[in-house]
């Protein structure tokens, strides 16, 4: 059994995909390449270290014109315990959704996610991004953004782009992994956020695995 955290690149920003809706945007863009990084559960429930955890998943990447990368990559994740990422429900997701022969299979995916995103902005009130979460909480940071990937497809920097979105998934990773988080709330100031309300731990135990 696994945990797979996993995050994708685009080849155009939401503004310039075609749609309506920002909802339709989204499930307009092509993405580009999507990382996974692979941890056994068992590794988890025994209580190693995010950094311990992270150093011992493994890591793989697929390309959106390789079909037999999309096939393997939808694979992974039906074999997952658990999908793990960040805005997933709102981007990842509806982008992947095209790439779905079986649309069962699309909502039992999202039924075993985990979407820091969500969960931190449902009790904090607000968007936060992963980079101001990776910096308060003294985490490495994000090595480029989402504009400097779309610039590497169409310029053909492909292990750029890779070793980008690789990182972000690490980055992930090691804070949904974490016992605590601190988030800065506008008009708040500093909340601690508890492990029990995002980390992979206790959605772990939420589904008596």
């Amino acid at each position: 059994m696994s945990v797979i955290i996993f995050d994708l690149e685009t080849d155009s920003t939401i503004r310039d995909a075609p749609g309506r809706t920002r909802d339709e945007q989204v499930r307009n863009l092509q993405f580009t390449v999507c990382s996974l990084l692979s941890i056994d559960v068992e590794a988890i429930k025994r209580g190693d270290s995010p950094d311990v955890l992270v150093e011992s998943g493994k890591i793989k990447s697929f390309w959106r014109d390789n079909q037999n990368d999309i096939d393997a990559m939808l694979a992974e994740f039906e074999k997952a315990t658990v999908i793990v990422g960040y805005n997933v429900f709102g981007f990842d997701f509806p982008v992947l959704c095209r790439f779905y022969k079986n649309k069962q299979q699309y909502h039992r995916h999202l039924c075993k996610s985990l979407d820091l995103f969500s969960r931190v902005r449902d009790v904090a009130g607000y968007w936060p991004k992963l980079d101001s979460l990776l910096t308060r909480n003294s985490m490495p940071t994000k090595t480029a953004d989402g504009l400097l990937a779309i610039r590497w497809f169409a310029e053909g920097r492909l292990d750029e782009l890779k070793r980008y979105c690789e990182s972000d998934v690490l980055c992930c990773a090691k804070l949904a992994l974490s016992s605590e988080m601190l988030v800065d709330v506008p008009s708040v100031g500093t909340v601690i956020v508890p492990g029990h309300v995002f980390n992979v731990q206790a959605f772990l135990k939420s589904m008596s695995v």
